[in-house]
């Protein structure tokens, strides 16, 4: 394994190895480690073009519209962030969020770094350790959530953070990570590895619905129906009653999901079982139209519209 790839696999485990105390602010210090560690890889990519002659397969840009795409959402965040009211805040970020345009800049260029690193047969070997990576952070939310881990990786206890020390970047990055066991999960051939995919899916989804992040649950529903409307695009007949099958099941989940919320959130003594469960002790409150109302952000959005 060269150094870049190294590299990019020890930027892959920051999410687990990045908690408090050793890294703190989380968001702050991981994106710091982030910088660091690709300025170097850089360096090194550098070194090998210009001194080891080493050539990179280059991605076509005239004719990739993803690429394009990326470039353009680039210019309206740079163009964002420059004419924002705080343009300091908006470029550098802050110690609690971890924000701003140049630390998403850095992921752009770690995306290129492993877009010219790793190779096509090889990028399977990378979403495995992904998931790994996810499994142990996943498990270790699980774990703390009743009390088997201190509570070092949950300070916004009951809502789970896990090693990423706050449940939003932590749902962002379970929401992610659903999908892409998905995907494998339908391209995989193996029982056994399927077996370890709907395992890690069921983690995964646990450990979201821990987070208590609104965010993530949204992002998660809208990617399961995009999931199911556009994926896949070329299947038998027989494959196409099944997806039919689950886009109605889906959404039929999704109603479910909905009044169950609207009823217990406004007769929670009506469903005990509900009530007084732990894990929705957190989905609940959090789906509340009525917290959602008095919430301060949402009272702002009301007065700017």
């Amino acid at each position: 394994m060269n150094l870049n790839k190294l590299g990019i696999f020890i930027i892959l485990t920051l999410p687990l190895i990045a908690f408090n105390p050793f890294f703190w602010p989380p968001s702050w210090t991981q994106a710091i480690a982030l910088k660091l560690i690709i300025l170097v890889l850089f360096c090194i990519l550098l070194y090998q073009i210009l001194f080891k002659h080493k050539k990179f397969n280059f991605p076509h840009i005239k004719n990739n519209p993803i690429i394009w795409g990326f470039l353009l959402f680039f210019a309206v965040f740079f163009l964002a962030s420059a004419f924002s009211i705080d343009p300091y805040l908006s470029f550098w970020g802050s110690p609690e969020r971890g924000e701003g345009f140049i630390n998403f800049l850095f992921y752009g260029l770690f995306s290129l770094l492993a877009l010219l690193s790793i190779k096509e047969n090889e990028w399977k070997k990378v979403w495995t350790f992904i998931l790994g990576v996810g499994a142990i952070i996943s498990s270790l939310s699980i774990l703390s959530f009743y009390g088997f881990v201190p509570s070092l990786f949950s300070y916004l206890d009951p809502r789970q953070g896990a090693t990423l020390g706050n449940p939003i970047p932590f749902g962002i990055y379970l929401a992610m990570l659903l999908f892409i066991t998905i995907s494998l999960f339908l391209s995989e051939t193996n029982k056994k590895k399927k077996g370890f995919y709907v395992i890690v899916f069921i983690v995964f989804l646990f450990s979201l619905f821990l987070t208590g992040s609104r965010g993530a649950y949204v992002g998660f529903l809208a990617g399961v129906f995009y999931f199911l409307i556009a994926y896949p695009k070329q299947i038998t007949p027989h494959s196409q009653k099944i997806i039919m099958g689950l886009r109605i099941s889906a959404l039929i989940v999704f109603l479910t999901v909905v009044s169950t919320v609207l009823y217990a959130t406004y007769t929670p003594k009506a469903i005990p079982l509900i009530s007084e469960n732990r894990i929705a002790k957190i989905i609940l409150p959090r789906l509340s139209l009525t917290f959602l109302a008095e919430e301060e952000r949402f009272k702002t959005w009301g007065t700017v519209i």
